[in-house]
């Protein structure tokens, strides 16, 4: 019998604290109910976490939840260990119950419980069922009911310090391994996976991870997923994107020109640099599967959308807008537009936003320009000779004097991302619609300001032609979109002309409310802490202002209210050496450049303009 076999991967650190409703209807006739497999994995951080500040409430709720709605899991020897100790009310329910059965692996590293009708109505889990759902039946061994508690007694007792995922291990209880190669324990069963998981950018001395894998392992996960029959791979974890997620396309530290390739559908919850926020909100795994079973079914009538399929999981907060890359695709993650208040600015939208349709009707290239936005339109790359061909034209036509401004991208979207190192197409921002007070804002969470998010990985510095404000959102609040995020890397923002208004009290000389018009805004943010520097030309002075945001609480980990400090006076000449130093400093990669915009741009040629324009006075 075929069986489509569900997984959900939850890994620990500073992810999600879940738990659904689940109802399981079976008939005899039927095929079995598909499997959900919930795994709670170590993560390498001190196990010492787990015995000295007890900080267990997530694996806990998750475990709970499991065991309440009778969903199989698969977790750590070393966190179900710690959770014996403290939460023994769970263990005694398992010891007890009749309606599961435990099986622990022979290296003794992982436990899987599995829920006695689950698959059979004979309220027997056989060595075959196990293999049927696609996991090893010769690596489990049954854990007997009245042996539970002395078994994970004594892991607690031996447990080392500090436990790494064993990646090798997990490969097992999914595949055979044939000389070099890894083979599905069951071809027919089908997996999703959603993948939660505790992650950390690079430091000194210190390589980044995600999802509790290095990340080398984790690469080498996302490519074994490719032989075991995966469909969907739906990753919530911090720092999954941006540095990290260009590092894990890499063969090794120097080399990108072969990026892995994977035949599934995969998603990542992390936008860019950052962590992955914690959804407070309960979340639907039924629905979410029911969904993902309509994106597959192969119903021509199902019009289930990735979007939707998204939508369920990131529950509605900026840190963990998801991407998406395509099954065989090598391309960069583009964010999905999944929500009304989302404006994704990608390089082919910017390009295609910048050609007056007008000028290329009577030309040939008329069909250049329709497939660029055919091309948009679609969430893919425009070819790279059409865009080519339209900017000569565009280049020659503006020495003649025929071209217009270019289209400008105008918004009521409440969080921006942006690819391109260059934005050449004017931004209109009109959010928020109505009033936003000081005192509004300051109630706020963290997450729910308007957000300008830059996609390119690592360090990154975008060039920007122009902005305009339009409604509440005065200089104040626009400065404030570029610190909702924290990163892992600091970021800087270069714009032109910034047509925006005044606020009380913000030290550059217009009147309150007043309409004004600043030139080369240099926007810096440091590096994870949400604080920076911000530098306006207007009526011919140099300001400078810096953005630093308070706790609310002196042992929360995030900062929450924002404050900018009023603008003053400062030296031109010092003003172009502090914003030089800070283009050196977020100066990106041309790999992550070449990632964020699909190859189409040139990091030296954009980096020699920003100089030219904003550093005028400084040699280079």
């Amino acid at each position: 019998m075929k069986r489509t076999v569900q997984i959900i991967i939850l890994l620990f650190g500073c992810i999600i604290n879940s738990q659904h409703a689940y109802s399981a209807e079976t008939n005899k006739e039927e095929e079995a109910q598909p499997l959900d497999l919930i795994i709670i994995l170590d993560d390498g951080e001190e196990l010492t976490m787990f015995k000295e500040t007890k900080k267990t409430a997530a694996a806990r709720q998750t475990l709970s939840g499991a065991i309440r709605d009778e969903i199989p899991f698969l977790v750590s020897n070393t966190v179900l260990a710690a959770l014996s100790q403290e939460y023994a009310y769970l263990f005694k329910y398992l010891q007890n119950s009749k309606q599961w059965k435990l099986y622990v692996d022979k290296t003794h590293e992982f436990t899987i419980g599995l829920p006695v009708h689950y698959l059979t109505w004979e309220k027997i889990i056989t060595h075959n069922e196990i293999q049927q759902i696609g996991l090893n039946k010769s690596l489990l061994f049954h854990l007997q009911s009245e042996k539970i508690n002395d078994f994970y007694f004594q892991i607690f007792q031996n447990a080392p310090s500090i436990k790494q995922v064993n990646l090798t291990t997990i490969k097992h209880l999914f595949a055979h391994k044939i000389g070099d190669t890894w083979e599905s324990i069951n071809n027919s069963s089908r997996k999703r996976l959603i993948l939660f998981g505790h992650g950390l950018y690079e430091k000194k001395n210190f390589p980044g991870f995600i999802a509790s894998l290095t990340i080398a392992d984790y690469r080498d996960f996302l490519q074994f997923l490719n032989v075991i029959n995966v469909d969907l791979l739906y990753v919530v974890s911090c720092y999954s994107g941006g540095n990290n997620l260009l590092k894990t396309y890499q063969l090794n530290d120097e080399l990108i020109s072969k990026p892995i390739s994977l035949n599934y559908f995969l998603i990542i919850g992390a936008v860019t640099d950052n962590s992955a926020a914690a959804v407070s909100t309960q979340i639907d795994f039924i629905e979410f599967f029911q969904m993902v079973d309509n994106f597959f079914a192969p119903k021509k009538s199902s019009n289930v959308k990735f979007g939707d399929v998204a939508k369920l999981l990131w529950g509605k907060i900026i840190h963990n807008i998801p991407s998406v890359r395509f099954p065989g695709s090598i391309n960069y993650f583009k964010a999905i537009e999944i929500d009304k208040y989302l404006e994704v600015i990608t390089y082919a939208k910017s390009t295609a936003l910048t050609i007056p349709p007008r000028l290329l009707l009577p030309i040939p290239i008329k069909n250049a320009y329709h497939r660029i936005l055919d091309a948009f339109r679609k969430n893919e790359q425009p070819i790279t000779e059409d865009i080519e061909s339209v900017e000569k034209y565009l280049i020659e036509e503006t020495k003649t004097g025929k071209i217009k401004p270019p289209t400008p991208i105008e918004t009521h979207a409440k969080t921006i991302v942006i690819y391109p190192m260059q934005l050449k197409t004017p931004l209109i921002i009109n959010f928020p619609p109505k009033k936003f007070t000081a005192q509004k804002l300051a109630e706020l969470e963290l997450g729910k300001y308007p957000a300008f998010i830059s996609m390119i990985p690592g360090t990154a510095a975008h060039l920007i032609n122009s902005v305009t404000t339009q409604g509440s959102l005065d200089l104040r609040y626009f400065i404030y979109m570029f610190f909702t995020l924290e990163s892992a890397f600091a970021k800087l923002f270069l714009i032109e002309h910034l047509l925006s208004k005044n606020y009380p009290g913000s030290g550059i000389e217009a009147p309150e409310h007043a309409i004004i018009n600043l030139t080369n805004v240099a926007i810096f943010k440091n590096k994870k802490q949400n604080s920076g520097t911000v530098f306006v030309q207007f009526d011919n002075k140099q300001y400078k202002a810096e953005v630093v945001y308070k706790r609310r609480y002196p042992d929360e980990e995030l900062d929450v209210m924002p404050s900018i400090s009023p603008f003053t006076v400062i030296n031109a000449q010092q003003a172009h050496k502090e914003i030089y130093e800070l283009i050196i400093k977020t100066r990106p990669t041309q790999q992550a450049v070449s990632q964020a915009s699909g190859g189409q741009e040139n990091e030296r040629e954009i980096m020699e303009k920003m100089l030219s324009i904003f550093v005028p006075s400084i040699p280079h």
